[in-house]
């Protein structure tokens, strides 16, 4: 049986297939180029699928999987029945393209056919899946490792993680099962809301394995796998929109990587938190968030929340595991970057540029994901 792995990397091609042609897609082009790219994949899926499913179906009932990969596990099956499902979903998807607006924006000026239709949708839903099954792989071949080895880090490095990382995969699980329970809403959400999730699953566990594998162990970041978000817009520009200033805190964190300096670790942690403190203020100010709601528990000392502050910019839509999910996005982010920061935990060797890198990467993704979150409500 295939490994989850060899799979992932199955999928991965099927969206490169998908990609390729749906770029090449023009009205006159786009019925041909959208009936080879599906006829083309249709016996690899209805193989692969099955194989994804049985292999996903092993490990969630084996007695030794932790509760982070048996979680894993069950959103990327979720996610898997959305690629099975996109058929049934076509009637769905032509509606929701042509009044949607963010689907009107990924389809560009396209010939509006039941197969391009299909197409968009596979190319979608192959990237998420692409995207999760390398965030699986990469946490399944850490699982034998002590978090944090390559930095040296103490045993309770690993303990400070582990309750975030249980409740970060478990949100990620509710998400897709949420989703996989209602497969339209994939048609009728905004893209970002299934997009976006599995990059900050693939990153958080990249930089895990950045700090904790030897470099000549670590995988090579396949840029067309996490290619999905190469449609957005620079984070500059989303910074420089918000506030100027923003972007020197950005371009310091990037340039610190390249600076030998031994303070430079400190550094850069300390450049990425302020920005996402900075961005977290700017898109849900305090008179904003107390205007949209008085819940008692969502302020403390008369000011909101960080929780307060999501759940206002993720306001556009409103689904309870979204709003969790983005809610343990951060604080995962937040839990393995503190504990990055100022060597705490016992950590003793200089970060890398490789692991300062990665940790740019993690911070970088989530700012991108609230910014399009923001965007929804408008």
């Amino acid at each position: 049986m295939a490994t989850i792995g060899e799979l992932a990397r199955q999928v991965a091609e099927s969206h490169r297939i998908y990609d390729s042609a749906f770029r090449s897609l023009t009205a006159s082009t786009a019925m041909k180029t959208a009936q080879i790219a599906l006829a083309e994949r249709a016996a690899f899926e209805k193989s692969s699928i099955a194989s994804l499913s049985s292999a996903l179906s092993q490990i969630v009932k084996l007695d030794t999987t932790s509760s982070s990969i048996r979680a894993l596990a069950m959103a990327n099956a979720s996610i898997n029945s959305l690629v099975e499902s996109t058929r049934v979903m076509d009637s769905v998807m032509r509606s929701a393209i042509e009044h949607n607006q963010w689907w009107r924006e990924m389809m560009k000026s396209v010939a509006l056919r039941d197969q391009v239709a299909d197409l968009a949708l596979k190319r979608h839903t192959s990237s998420i899946l692409s995207v999760s099954l390398a965030a699986q792989t990469k946490f399944m071949q850490l699982e034998s490792h002590r978090l944090g080895a390559a930095v040296h880090a103490a045993q309770s490095f690993q303990e400070s993680l582990h309750s975030s990382l249980d409740r970060f995969t478990m949100s990620y699980d509710s998400l897709f099962d949420f989703i996989g329970a209602q497969p339209s809403t994939i048609a009728e959400l905004a893209p970002v809301v299934t997009q976006r999730p599995p990059l900050e699953v693939y990153l958080e566990f990249d930089l895990l394995e950045k700090i904790t594998l030897p470099e000549d162990e670590q995988s090579p970041t396949d840029d067309e796998r996490i290619g999905l978000v190469s449609e957005d817009r620079p984070l500059e520009d989303w910074l420089q929109r918000l506030d100027p200033n923003l972007v020197n805190l950005l371009l310091g964190a990037r340039s610190a990587i390249r600076v030998s300096n031994p303070d430079r670790a400190r550094h850069v942690t300390t450049s990425v938190r302020e920005l996402f403190t900075h961005v977290l203020h700017h898109l849900a100010p305090d008179d904003s968030v107390r205007g949209w709601t008085s819940a008692d528990d969502l302020f403390h000392k008369g000011r909101p929340t960080r929780r307060a502050r999501l759940l206002y910019i993720n306001r556009g839509i409103n689904i309870d595991p979204l709003s969790d999910f983005v809610d343990a996005d951060v604080n995962s982010a937040h839990t393995l970057i503190n504990a990055l920061h100022a060597g705490t935990h016992g950590i003793t060797s200089r970060l890398t540029d490789r692991q300062l890198q990665a940790i740019v990467d993690r911070v970088e993704s989530l700012l991108l994901f609230l910014f399009r979150l923001n965007g929804t409500n408008q």
